[in-house]
């Protein structure tokens, strides 16, 4: 994504409400707005950085409880979507019933998920990115 596709539209909107008021104060905050993003976007390298190491040292680790757990999780969420919202749902006839999972563990099961696709996302980000640079 273009930096400035994201300053674009605050800029406007903040001109549509009248904060700003002149060019200097415009550019001001474009500025402002765009050394905020390369600020982000370096933190956001440097944690994925530090995600990606500890996932290649799981990878890369003796223990198979180590490398397995995230994948473990993965399968664990998709196979109870599969239970409760296809197989149950025809099986239901024959007395099934969902397995009840409580809020706490599906937001675990998906905050485990959503590191995992997120750093994934970020690692094709920074990739096609330095990509572009070159």
């Amino acid at each position: 994504m273009n930096i400035l596709s994201f300053v674009a539209p605050i800029v406007d909107i903040l001109k549509g409400t009248g904060i700003i008021k002149d060019p200097e104060t415009e550019a001001k905050l474009k500025i402002a707005l765009i050394e905020n993003q390369s600020v982000l976007e370096a933190q956001m390298t440097e944690q994925m950085k530090t995600i990606n190491e500890t996932m290649k040292s799981e990878a890369q680790s003796e223990h198979w409880a180590q490398w397995l757990w995230r994948p473990a999780v993965g399968f664990t969420f998709c196979l109870t979507i599969v239970n409760n919202y296809v197989f149950i749902p025809y099986l239901s006839i024959y007395g099934l019933k969902p397995i009840d999972i409580p809020g706490e563990v599906w937001s675990a099961m998906l905050v485990v998920l959503g590191a995992s696709a997120a750093t994934r996302g970020l690692e094709k980000w920074s990739k096609a990115k330095s990509q572009l640079k070159e």
